[in-house]
């Protein structure tokens, strides 16, 4: 029987959004856990070679910190900034490379699973947004090993609420009888783990690549992630997707639907 192992990490924000100018809420209008699917056996190699290539882009941060350069880690909110993204292709083709990794070289695949949030701010549960979209996730990479008569391992970065997720995951596992999980899912510290690092960074391009798609008009600055990852990120992924909210405008919903069937 196959084994995979899944790493993810959040993006966006599980709190309320309003608009991006809001004093309160303007966080991101999207929230979900992105990552990647790997073959067990594939995992170190896949780890060796994220390692390699951090520590060949930062190279002089790495020198003048005082963590060794297996637990020193770069942030994908720090990495991938919008004003970057165009104007840099080290940072891009960073990223393709791994993705094709991922893809090509070690049979996994990459994979994200979300939601626009809506609703008032008041009716907003931040917990039961980050639970359901857990299950979502367990469901569909599930359903994937059922597919591939496999089994797979949830690694996620190490969150607060951690015992509250553990247990939800144990829920989804033996309520909803999700029977290729082998065990509910476990969190971990990213400075620890090379894939956790590049959960990370997956996470940060989902993240802002999606608030460009719901709120094009509020999150411009985030269309480069758009132009650059999200045919190839797409190409890549196994059950992903982001659900947005319905179009309420029905002249808008009528034109985009015309437009797709001259498509």
């Amino acid at each position: 029987m196959r084994y995979f192992m899944a790493y993810l990490d959040e993006f966006g924000h599980d709190g309320p959004f309003i608009s991006r100018v809001h004093p309160k809420y303007s966080t991101s209008p999207v929230f979900g856990l992105a990552g990647f699917i790997i073959p067990a056996d594939q995992a170190r190699y896949f780890s060796t070679g994220f390692y390699k290539l951090k520590c060949r882009l930062f190279e002089q941060e790495i020198s003048h910190s005082k963590q060794p350069a297996a637990r020193w880690e770069k942030k994908g909110s720090d990495f991938f900034k919008a004003s970057k993204i165009a104007e840099v292709r080290e940072i891009r083709n960073s990223f393709n490379r791994l993705m094709n990794a991922v893809y090509s070289k070690h049979n996994g695949y990459m994979f994200y699973v979300g939601t626009e949030k809506k609703g008032a701010p008041e009716s907003h549960n931040s917990v039961r947004l980050y639970q359901s979209t857990l299950r979502e996730a367990i469901k569909r990479l599930d359903q994937f090993c059922t597919s591939q008569d496999a089994q797979f391992t949830l690694c996620l970065d190490y969150h607060s609420n951690r015992k509250e997720m553990v247990k939800t995951s144990a829920i989804e596992m033996y309520g909803s009888q999700r029977k290729t999980l082998v065990e509910p899912l476990f969190h971990a510290e990213s400075d620890l783990y090379q894939t956790l690092q590049f959960a990370d960074w997956t996470a940060s391009v989902v993240g802002k690549m999606y608030a460009y798609n719901t709120r094009p008009n509020e999150f411009v600055e985030n269309k480069a992630f758009k132009i650059y990852f999200e045919d190839r990120l797409r190409r890549a992924s196994l059950k992903s997707g982001v659900r947005m909210q319905k179009i309420k405008n029905t002249a808008m919903a009528e034109a985009i639907a015309a437009s797709r069937a001259k498509d």
